[in-house]
C-alpha cells in the first residue's frame, strides 16, 4: 500500500494531476516508443506522473503530480488505442 494511501479512498494531492489530453501535433516530429519519424501524423499525450517529491527535491507529506508528455506516431497511438479496447473487451 502506497503511504497515504488506504484501499479505496481518494490520494490528497498537494498539487492535483491535469486530465489526459490527446492532440495532433502534425509531421516530422520523432517518436517516443518506436523512434520513426517523417511526414505522417504524431500525436502528443500529456498524462501526470505523482510522488511525493515537491518541486525542490524535498520528500512531502502528499503526493505531487508533474505534468509529463508523450510523442506517438500514427502507428504506435493506433497500438496503444487497440490495447485500450482489447482490455474493454475483455472485461465485458
Amino acid at each position: 500500500m502506497t503511504k497515504g494511501m488506504e484501499f479505496n479512498n481518494k490520494i490528497e494531492y498537494a498539487v492535483k494531476p491535469k486530465p489526459i489530453k490527446v492532440r495532433e501535433l502534425g509531421t516530422n516530429f520523432c517518436c517516443e516508443n518506436c523512434a520513426s519519424n517523417g511526414k505522417f501524423m504524431f500525436y502528443e499525450i500529456s498524462y501526470n506522473e505523482t510522488d511525493f517529491e515537491t518541486p525542490k527535491g524535498n520528500i512531502g507529506k502528499k503526493r505531487y503530480a508533474k505534468p509529463c508528455v508523450i510523442w506517438l506516431c500514427e502507428d504506435c497511438f493506433n497500438e496503444m488505442k487497440e490495447a485500450f479496447n482489447n482490455i474493454q473487451k475483455e472485461c465485458e
